[in-house]
């Protein structure tokens, strides 16, 4: 009796190991599983993440093959010596038809302008909407775009205003505005904008490089001057000047780019650019 109670002990104890074992078996199937799940995922979102940032790379070649091929056009006969009767670029004309052209490609009519400073600098598309915000995570044509597009500030009337604010993210692949944050170890790429508009060749300098809370930021109307100059007054009396090329000229008209110092946008870097000449 007590050896038949005693083997069915050893029974039952083996059938629960043998199930413990069993649901070992299970959850470590399950884990392993989920890992290869998990890995399955990462590549598949690194490839999506390259994939985005490669089209955004190729976008902005295909931009700049553009303007090259237009310069290509314009500069024809121009630097002939031997030429008297050598013609003269016609930066307004150039203007025209690179901003005509930028919208065929995209099919829309909402680029404003070209901001370029330069090989290897910032070469953007710059659009606009009455909707500030409208651009701010979209791409020119109105779609989900983490990114966004360089962007005309809503407050300016146009890009004859005296104070253009140009917004636009600081992209870690460097696109958009995000050579800006490069500023202490690769300003020559930034030192210089051109800003091709429908009125002409807008050519800049910079002069300021401004850094700041959003908060801070967004008390200053600086799309007016009065706004803009006490922007500038504060910003050099609480120290939030990283760098002061050239003094500011209060007769002048200037260009602001801001972009996002952090991931969560707290932060903003701001150039400052003064305008020294509209080529026609």
């Amino acid at each position: 009796m007590v050896g038949s109670i005693f083997l069915q002990r050893k029974i039952v104890q083996k059938e629960r190991r043998e199930k413990v074992q069993k649901a070992k078996k299970i959850i470590s199937i399950l884990f392993i599983a989920l890992l290869i799940i998990a890995g399955i995922f990462l590549i598949v979102s690194y490839k999506g993440q390259k994939q985005v940032i490669d089209d955004r790379k190729d976008e902005t070649k295909e931009n700049i093959a553009i303007v090259e091929e237009l310069e290509s056009l314009f500069n024809e006969g121009v630097h002939n010596k031997d030429n008297k009767n050598a013609k003269k670029i016609d930066f307004l004309k150039f203007s025209q038809e690179l901003l005509k052209r930028l919208n065929e490609k995209y099919n829309t009519d909402k680029i404003v302008a070209y901001l370029d400073t330069g090989k290897e600098g910032i070469q953007e598309i710059v659009a606009f909407n009455s909707n500030s915000d409208f651009y701010d995570r979209r791409n020119i044509n109105g779609d989900y775009d983490f990114s966004g597009t360089v962007f005309l500030y809503k407050e300016n009337e146009g890009l004859d205003d005296p104070y253009l604010n140009l917004f636009g993210h600081s992209m870690k692949d460097k696109t958009r505005l995000g050579k800006l944050l490069d500023y202490q170890t690769d300003l020559d790429l930034i030192k210089n904008a051109k800003l091709y508009t429908e009125f002409g060749t807008y050519e800049y300098e910079l002069t300021h490089i401004i850094h700041t809370n959003s908060v801070w930021y967004d008390k200053y109307p600086t799309w007016e001057k009065d706004g803009f100059l006490e922007f500038i007054a504060d910003s050099k009396s609480e120290g939030k000047v990283q760098k002061e090329l050239y003094p500011l000229n209060e007769e002048a008209k200037y260009m602001l780019l801001n972009t996002c110092f952090d991931d969560l946008g707290d932060e903003k870097l701001i150039a400052v650019y003064e305008l020294k000449t509209i080529k026609k």
